[in-house]
């Protein structure tokens, strides 16, 4: 998984910087089909949001590292269970 994750983000990488207004659709198109795969279709769309408004500095890291992309998924779904409970 890892490397299909990264073989996918590191083409966009150098695209990812605040000069670009597209940058936020262009990650997110990227990382959509991680995201499902990591919390499911029911969260993947809000997760994908929340991921793709975080900082920039945040956004590169968990583009360069599956296991980051994992993490934050898992927390932003554990936030999200918690809000709805």
């Amino acid at each position: 998984m890892s490397e299909a994750y990264l073989g996918k983000t590191m083409q966009i990488i150098r695209a990812i910087v605040k000069e670009n207004p597209n940058y936020q659709q262009i990650v997110g198109s990227c990382i959509f089909s991680f995201v499902q795969q990591i919390c499911g279709a029911e969260y993947a769309p809000k997760i994908t949001g929340m991921l793709i408004d975080l900082p920039i500095f945040e956004i590169h890291a968990f583009m360069k590292d599956y296991s980051v992309l994992s993490e934050r998924v898992k927390q932003a779904k554990e936030l999200l269970q918690q809000q709805l409970a």
